[in-house]
């Protein structure tokens, strides 16, 4: 009997970031760490990755940044159901940052998941 692959629920890009200067210094690990547990929490919820958007060494306060801005570029140019980011932080530690950037990835018709808050993401 073969074996099939199960179908997606749907698709996914990451956004991982990291900026303080301890988080540099070992910048490629902690994103490393961060994109493995989005792929973790893809894998448990049958998401396809699709593609993977990081920032090293750029703020969170910032909302104007290159890699937020190819991310969003990307999910207007391919339709994507869900941007899985590590945490909330990621995205901006700013609250009113936070709900901008959130605002402008809704607005492309993607959701956002955090590998942190999803059942057997880490």
């Amino acid at each position: 009997m073969q074996e099939t692959t199960p179908v997606p629920k749907g698709t996914a890009v990451i956004f991982a970031r990291v900026a303080s200067t301890p988080q540099r210094e070992s910048s490629s690990s902690a994103i490393d760490r961060q994109v493995r547990a989005c792929i973790e929490a893809a894998e448990a919820h049958d998401l396809k990755v699709t593609d993977t958007f990081s920032e090293v060494g750029i703020s969170g306060n910032k909302t104007r940044r290159i890699g937020l801005h190819n991310l969003i570029r990307h999910l207007k140019d391919n339709p994507t159901d869900y941007v899985i980011v590590y945490d909330h932080a990621r995205l901006s530690r700013i609250r009113e940052n936070f709900k901008v950037l959130a605002k402008r990835i809704e607005a492309t018709g993607a959701r956002l998941l955090f590998a942190n808050d999803m059942p057997n993401g880490n």
